[in-house]
């Protein structure tokens, strides 16, 4: 076997504080970083959607969560709790039709101030009351929370649902306009977030590993500088790891009191060109290489120690043969990975190893899929879900139990060349490379909420995606941006 060693940039200074099958080459070397982006800080704006919605407003064809609370009556005008204060008018001295509120008589079925009760304000734009029920004239609806009068088509508060939150975007055509929160990064690796910072890597030839802070509007800083087409990037509890394709090396940058250090790489023998992906738990490293056709386990201590005198820790193959190993993730058990196979057939498979394990303990749990590109679980979630990038109509977003033993689940179907995948607890979430488009869908699929919703259309080729409690994320290939958008509801 392969001497394996440790190696640090010289002359390096500590810094303050999804993987792809294309790759770039651009002359930028430093992205230009918009000042508007946001920590991912729990949204105030961001609501469930009513289980009963008004007949004016539209039913998305997604699955949606808890009912909502029941819609609060709006304090009356001022006016009014003025009359109020002084006695109730006597109803025998209002006219017929009309009815006693403080003391004024008013027609509980028209007054929009009083609707069908004393006080019920019917609030909003366009905000009227037929037959003693708020109603909106024209294009706009009513949203029983907040008992106004909305435009859902441009609203940033209520974005094509009543309660769907743009988190300071625009609302275009009901949907939440796309922030920038990274230009002309010359994509075509990976990105991952934590509740500090947004890390990427840059798929380029001279390429970086970069990382910007949510909570200030300063430029992006780089964690490394010295990478031949970085990929797959993921975060541990104190440390940023990163494998680099060209070379086969996998980076990580500790972080000591806030401040990343200068980066240390396990190297693999010459000739390990090949890393596109990388995971981590509180135990191990774990990584796949496209062309050796293996997935591979380091204990973390292996990457952050000194070397060994013999030269390094050798990497534990957890399994080999296999036909280019895309995209890996892992829980407290078990290392999932996807098989790409062949673009002519559906070759690609979906596979489990225990940790530790080896090629007689891998287990297939999806077989005949067509170029499977990424994978994703959350939590202590029973299944792993999966993009198969093939073109329409093979294009699809799947799912399968751990436990094996079961034929996949269709989540959506029929995509144009599906590349990232992120699930949280509630959705799916994926990028359509050909499309130009953002989508989610329940974690069951139509059985659970519908069809597929779409977030974000336009965009010039997605591919990484990752989300947090109240935003997606997601890498443009053809423009080299980042972006993110509200979650909704």
């Amino acid at each position: 076997m392969g001497k394996y060693r440790f190696v640090r940039v010289i002359g390096a200074t500590a810094l303050s504080i999804v993987p792809v099958l294309v790759f770039m080459s651009c002359g930028s070397s430093m992205p230009n970083l918009s000042d508007s982006l946001q920590g991912p800080t729990p949204d105030s704006s961001v609501v469930q959607l009513p289980e009963a919605a008004t007949t004016a407003t539209p039913t998305p064809d997604v699955g949606v969560g808890p009912g909502s609370e029941p819609a609060m009556e709006a304090a009356s005008p001022a006016g009014d709790a003025s009359d109020a204060s002084n006695g109730a008018q006597d109803a025998d001295s209002c006219e017929a039709g009309l009815s006693g509120c403080g003391s004024r008589c008013v027609d509980l079925q028209a007054d929009p101030n009083n609707c069908g009760s004393c006080g019920h304000l019917c609030g909003g734009t366009g905000s009227t009351c037929n037959a003693g029920t708020c109603a909106c004239a024209g294009s706009f609806t009513l949203c029983p929370q907040q008992n106004q009068c909305f435009d859902l088509t441009s609203d940033p508060s209520n974005c094509g649902f009543c309660g769907y939150g743009c988190q300071g975007g625009a609302c275009a055509s009901s949907l939440c306009q796309p922030t920038t929160i990274v230009s002309g990064s010359c994509f075509g690796g990976d990105i991952a977030i934590d509740m500090t910072n947004i890390y990427w890597t840059n798929g380029m030839s001279a390429g970086a590993v970069y990382f910007k802070p949510f909570a200030s509007a300063a430029n992006a800083q780089s964690i490394s500088t010295s990478e031949n087409i970085p990929s797959g990037i993921a975060l541990g509890s104190n440390a940023v790891y990163w494998v680099d394709f060209n070379s086969g090396a996998v980076g990580t940058s500790e972080i000591v009191n806030g401040n990343f250090q200068i980066p240390l790489y396990f190297e693999p023998a010459s000739g390990s060109a090949g890393p596109i992906a990388v995971a981590v738990d509180t135990h191990n490293i774990y990584w796949v290489n496209r062309v050796a056709g293996t997935v591979n386990q380091l204990p973390l201590s292996a990457m952050l120690g000194p070397a060994d005198a013999d030269g390094g820790t050798p990497p534990m193959v957890l399994a080999s043969g296999r036909d280019q190993p895309t995209a890996l993730v892992v829980d407290s058990a078990n290392v999932y990975w996807v098989d790409f196979g062949s673009t002519q057939s559906p070759t690609g498979t979906v596979n489990m190893v225990p940790i530790g394990g080896n090629n007689a303990q891998v287990v297939p749990l999806a077989t005949g899929q067509s170029q499977p590109i990424d994978i994703a679980t959350s939590g202590t979630d029973a299944y792993v879900y999966w993009v198969n990038q093939a073109q329409r109509p093979n294009g699809s977003v799947q799912r399968v139990p751990k436990a094996g033993g079961a034929m996949p689940t269709l989540l959506a179907t029929t995509l144009g060349g599906p590349t990232g995948i992120a699930v949280d607890s509630q959705y799916v979430y994926w990028t359509n490379f050909n499309d130009g488009t953002v989508q989610k869908v329940a974690l069951a699929g139509p059985s659970e909420g519908g069809a597929p919703y779409t977030l974000a259309t336009g965009q010039d080729t997605p591919q990484a995606i990752t989300v947090d409690s109240v935003s997606v994320y997601w890498a443009s290939h053809g423009t080299g941006n980042i972006l993110k958008v509200a979650k909704g509801y």
